[in-house]
């Protein structure tokens, strides 16, 4: 997995698509899998895949593992790569909790954080690069 990625490109209808994942989960944590491929040091969205949410309590996120098996398979399919995992803050921090740097560290994709930007509402994306170790 490349570690040098700067930035993540999402289309208008990709955008929608994380934002209603974002507001249909509220005030809980949305997760999933951004697929699509990567172009120079770009990562190009071409699908948003929402996914369940395991976690039993409010302000985190877990992704089972049937739901990787199953991002894999339909990124196989669509000829397109898992790019990132993504997930949300519903209360708007852009940074990364303890927890999820520990759990960054051993992942095998970037993540991408989700937040809405208030008073306007808009959504925001921060890309966080899987560390060079990790």
């Amino acid at each position: 997995m490349r570690t040098d990625l700067p930035e993540i490109q999402v289309g208008p209808e990709q955008l929608r698509r994380l934002a209603a994942a974002f507001d249909e989960a509220f005030p809980r944590e949305c997760c999933g899998v951004l697929l699509g491929e990567h172009e120079d040091t770009r990562l190009v969205v071409r699908r948003v895949l929402p996914t369940l949410n395991a976690a039993s309590l409010p302000g985190g996120f877990a992704i089972p593992d049937h739901e990787l098996r199953r991002a894999r398979l339909i990124a196989e399919g669509a000829g397109l790569r898992i790019l990132a995992i993504f997930h949300s803050h519903p209360g708007g921090a852009a940074t990364l909790s303890s927890t999820d740097r520990a759990a960054l560290a051993g992942s095998e994709w970037p993540w991408v954080v989700l937040i809405r930007d208030y008073p306007a509402g808009d959504l925001r994306l921060r890309l966080f690069p899987v560390a060079p170790d990790g």
